[in-house]
Formats: structure tokens, C-alpha cells, sequence
């Protein structure tokens, strides 16, 4: 990459709209616009101010007018890329999008790589390599959830933690080769249960970040919700009120569903994928058992299972095999069709599902769906969240970097207590020091960072 030169590319949609918006960033930017671009009211480009909008128009080589257009202006180093950046809001038709870039080509700008602008703002210093990973989730997130968690690491929530971890180990290994180093110094002499300490802080810190990540990868990544039962128990209506629309067909024939319907779902904010599988039962039908395998493997692969029992009818052995065979995974029990006369003994299910839920509901007349759908949330996220304030690890990169410094950081404890003395393992917190900083970016890669901002759209 040139870091030096000036690149553009629109920032927004590909495609028709009412605004579309390019952005220009670099040393040049402001003299490659100015080539372009005539203020209404008699004002200069160059005398605009920063932070500042002006109207004008977008002129081509010949003088002609290509649309009228509003353009800010931001002055290095107060911008996101910390260079000249101007932005252009104009029609959003897609052919004067191409007329303006055009211009610009020809005055000495070139278009922008995939994630050019977000990789220049972490290079000069406006944001952090976890920051710069923020600005991918904010753009990609499609519910409340993954919009705060986004946010909050853009703001550096993250940032100031593994920061604050960081300098508890920066000091302690600062501390040790001090000491070691300068023996003639008036320096205190090393306390091992002082190192012992700061790792053992340093280590529990740690810790609470690699605890929220199991919720943090359900926000990010959504929950996987298997619908299991057996034939014509009212899965596929369940499906259909939760969704609230009808995605499957229901019908009084029992194995109408033969594969698996996978649909995201959201859950008061909360991203979810459920799957509506076939029913749960021996067949000769080729296809049907073609279903059956898909569903036994979405149950498998579920992070909570909702088993449909058809509570209008008794107990059988059918429900038992299913309840049987997912025993071990976390299951919500669904007596249906309480629109209609109860008959179902769920004793010998309790018996064999004694941790389950059980959850009365009519698919057919939406009875319980609500109970289900915050009863569902509360199982997925352990209770409730506050996502606006604290910190959850989303980010699985992260999440590997946390593993690695916590395990540098157990073999230093171990170690100490095992009568070694503290140079030896200074290089242990130095690796745990640089697995944090990876994630931050101050010791990564230029491969990792590369391979982080291929992931971006051309205009971020």
C-alpha cells in the first residue's frame, strides 16, 4: 500500500438512492477537489473551514456541471484517517457516482483497496487493530445487540482493559530486570510473592474477559434453536408463530416437512437461527430418511433444542426415545395444542429431562409463544445482560490471544511457587504481554493485519 498518496471510493450502497456519499482521503485530497468543485455563494474551497459543509457543484473537464452536491471538509490530523479527508454527498444514482469518481481519477486520486481508510486510521494512530475489528460488527450487525457491542469497542471499552492488564505486566517485568540488571542501584529488592500477585491479578482480569465470551459469540454469531418431535406434533406452527409469519408448511399429514427449514429469528434484540427439522421416526421413504439424518445432525449442532410434545394426546414411546436421545443437551420441553383438551402425562419426560423447562403453548392460536420466545433469550444468554456497559469478548482472534497470555501467565505462577526465580520467567509475561497486544495491534503481524482489513468494503 502507498501510504502517502490519495485514494477514494464511495462510502455507501452500490446502488440507487437518494444520497450517495464518496470519500477522499489523503495529502492531496484537498487540491484534487478543488480541481472539481465550485462553491455556491461566491466562496473558496481552500477558505472553507474544517468540520465545515459547503454547496456547490461537481464540474467535469469541459466545465459542465455533474451534479450539485454537498462536500465536508476535515483537516489532518482530525479525521478518521488522521490525513486530509473530504467527503462528497451527491444523487445517488449510480451513473453520477461514476462521473464524479471518474473526475477524481483523472486529478490525481486513485480508487481505494478494501478496508484502505480503516487500515490508514489505525496507521496513524486514530484507532486500535480491536477498534478497527469494531467497525466490522457495527457495519455488519443486524440486531441491538451486536449494534451496542460494536459501539462499545469502537469506544475503546475493550481497548482500556487489555491496556490496564497489560501495564500490570509491563511493571512487573520492568520491575524484575531492573533489579537483576542494576544490582548497585537503589532499587528495592524483588518480592516474589509481589510478581506472584500482580500475575495472579493480571491472570483473574483475564479471566472475566474469556468468561463473556461464550455469550458474547451467541450475540455476534447468533444462538442455534433446533425444533425436534415427532411427526405432526405441531413443529413446523411453532415455527410459524415464532416467526410470526408462515414459513412452513403445515398440514394434518404427519412427515409433511421432510428436510430442514432454517430461518434467523429475532428475539427481542437477540440474533437467532432456529431450524424446523422432520419428524423424529423410523421410515422406508428415501427422502424422508434423507430429512431425518439433516434433523438428527441440526439437533446435535443446536445450542438449545425446543422438543414438541402433541399435549392433546397421551404418553408414548416415540416421545421417550426422543427425550432419551437428548438428554444431555440443553432442552426446553413444548407441550402444544393447549387450544385443545390436555391428555399428556409428563412425568416420565421430567424423569428423564429433569432440568428442562416445560412450556405450554398453542402454535396455532399463539398461546405462550411470548413466555416462550423471553423464556428462550434468558436460557440463551444466562439471565439477563447488560450489553450497553460491559464488556463480551465476540471476537473468536481475541479470544485465542486471551487463552494464550492466561496460559503464559499460569506457567509464571507455577513456576514461582515452584521455587523458580523471576528472570527466568520474564520471557513467559513478555509472551503474555504480546499475545495482548495482538489484540490491540501494538505487537500483531503485518499478515494479521492484512488479513483483518481484506474483510472490509472497499468505502470503510
Amino acid at each position: 500500500m502507498k501510504l502517502y498518496d490519495t485514494i477514494c471510493a464511495l462510502s455507501t450502497p452500490v446502488g440507487t438512492g437518494g444520497i450517495s456519499v464518496i470519500r477522499i482521503s489523503g495529502e492531496d485530497a484537498f487540491s484534487v477537489v478543488k480541481k472539481i468543485y465550485i462553491p455556491k455563494f461566491g466562496k473558496n474551497f481552500e477558505d472553507q473551514k474544517s468540520y465545515t459543509v459547503t454547496l456547490g457543484n461537481i464540474i467535469d473537464e469541459s466545465g459542465f456541471m455533474i451534479d450539485e452536491v454537498l462536500v465536508t471538509k476535515f483537516q489532518a490530523p482530525n479525521s478518521f484517517t488522521g490525513e486530509n479527508v473530504v467527503e462528497i454527498s451527491c444523487h445517488g444514482g449510480m451513473a453520477v457516482v461514476k462521473m464524479i469518481l471518474n473526475e477524481l481519477y483523472k486529478n490525481g486520486a486513485r480508487s481505494a483497496t478494501g478496508g484502505e481508510f480503516s487500515k490508514r486510521a489505525f496507521l496513524n494512530g486514530k484507532i486500535d487493530l480491536s477498534q478497527a475489528e469494531a467497525i466490522i460488527d457495527i457495519i455488519n450487525a443486524n440486531d441491538e445487540y451486536n449494534a451496542y457491542s460494536g459501539e462499545n469497542q469502537l469506544n475503546g471499552i475493550l481497548s482500556s482493559k487489555i491496556n490496564e492488564i497489560r501495564e500490570i505486566l509491563v511493571d512487573t517485568v520492568s520491575n524484575i530486570v531492573a533489579v537483576i540488571d542494576y544490582p548497585d542501584e537503589e532499587i528495592d529488592d524483588l518480592q516474589i510473592e509481589e510478581v506472584i500477585n500482580n500475575c495472579k491479578k493480571a491472570l483473574n482480569l483475564i479471566e472475566d474477559l474469556k468468561s463473556s465470551y461464550k455469550t458474547g459469540k451467541v450475540i455476534k454469531e447468533g444462538a442455534k434453536i433446533a425444533i425436534c418431535g415427532k411427526p405432526n406434533v405441531g413443529k413446523s406452527s411453532l415455527l410459524n408463530a415464532l416467526l410470526k409469519e408462515e414459513r412452513a408448511i403445515v398440514t394434518d399429514i404427519a412427515g409433511t416437512t421432510r428436510d430442514v427449514i432454517e430461518e434467523e429469528i429475532n428475539i427481542d434484540g437477540l440474533k437467532a437461527v432456529i431450524t424446523d427439522t422432520a419428524g423424529l421416526r423410523d421410515s422406508d421413504d428415501t427422502v424422508e430418511k434423507i430429512g431425518i439424518n439433516r434433523a438428527k445432525k441440526a439437533i446435535n449442532d443446536a445450542d438449545l433444542i425446543l422438543f414438541v410434545i402433541d399435549g392433546s394426546n397421551k404418553e408414548n414411546n416415540e416421545d421417550i426415545e426422543i427425550a432419551t436421545s437428548i438428554k444431555d443437551k440443553n432442552v426446553f420441553v413444548i407441550i402444544n395444542k393447549t387450544d385443545l383438551d390436555i391428555k399428556y402425562n409428563t412425568d416420565t419426560i421430567k424423569n428423564i429431562l429433569p432440568h428442562s423447562s416445560f412450556i405450554y403453548t398453542s402454535a396455532k392460536s399463539s398461546g405462550g409463544i411470548d413466555e416462550l420466545s423471553q423464556s428462550v433469550k434468558n436460557s440463551i444468554l444466562d439471565g439477563e445482560i447488560n450489553i450497553k456497559d460491559n464488556i463480551y469478548i465476540t471476537n473468536e482472534r481475541h479470544m485465542e490471544e486471551l487463552i494464550s497470555a492466561s496460559n503464559h501467565l499460569a506457567e509464571v505462577i507455577n513456576a514461582l511457587n515452584g521455587g523458580v526465580y523471576p528472570d527466568i520467567v520474564t520471557i513467559d509475561i513478555e509472551n503474555a504481554i504480546s499475545a495482548l497486544g495482538n489484540i490491540t495491534g501494538q505487537t500483531v503481524s503485518e499478515e494479521i493485519i492484512s488479513n483483518i482489513f481484506k474483510k472490509f468494503c472497499v468505502g470503510k
